[in-house]
């Protein structure tokens, strides 16, 4: 079942302990890419509520650009409707106001204007750092950033840690999610 949360501030939103920021990279099951047989396993974790699965308004149109809107409904909305499945959408209508509310978060803004990412993109960055939830993702802006990330996620989440070593990023893809979840 899902469930839509329109995020204008941050503690908007509490996760579950399994939750998941998912990518549109993890999910499409119609482009056959390399990742294709883990995004059909991806899908049906989140079909059997296995998971809560957190997406972006944005990655969510996204999606809906990759796959077409005849696959979206046909394929996704089905999943989103049953009532096993977890999935919050937050909706984010000023992504740039949030990302300029932090220090850590202005220079999010700044990869966007900078590094050719999209805002789709950095939206899901955004709520898995924000939220401390691991993201799942194929999408090579993400991989090519991920160092710029886990610096961003230290930023935001040492204030008044002594040690913000331990404070660790979690990006994964959908072969490793799959990988720990045991398919």
């Amino acid at each position: 079942m899902i469930s839509r949360i329109n995020l204008k501030e941050f503690g908007d939103f509490i996760p579950v302990e399994a939750s998941y920021v998912f990518s549109a990279s993890s999910l499409d099951v119609v482009n056959k890419t390399r990742f294709s047989k883990y995004h059909e396993k991806v899908l049906e974790t989140i079909e059997k509520g296995k998971v809560e699965a957190v997406f972006t308004s944005l990655e969510l149109k996204k999606l809906k650009n990759y796959v077409g809107e005849k696959n979206y409904r046909k394929i996704y909305q089905k999943i989103w409707d049953l009532r096993d499945s977890l999935v919050v959408v937050l909706e984010i209508d000023d992504v740039s106001r949030l990302l300029s509310s932090n220090e850590a978060y202005s220079r999010l803004h700044k990869l966007y204007l900078n590094q050719n990412i999209h805002l789709a993109d950095l939206s899901s960055v955004f709520v898995a750092i924000e939220y401390k939830i691991p993201l799942i993702t194929d999408d090579d802006h993400h991989w090519g950033l991920q160092q710029a990330f886990q610096k961003i996620y230290r930023e935001r989440h040492s204030k008044g840690k002594t040690s913000p070593g331990n404070l660790v990023f979690k990006m994964y893809s959908s072969e490793d999610f799959c990988k720990f979840l045991k398919f």
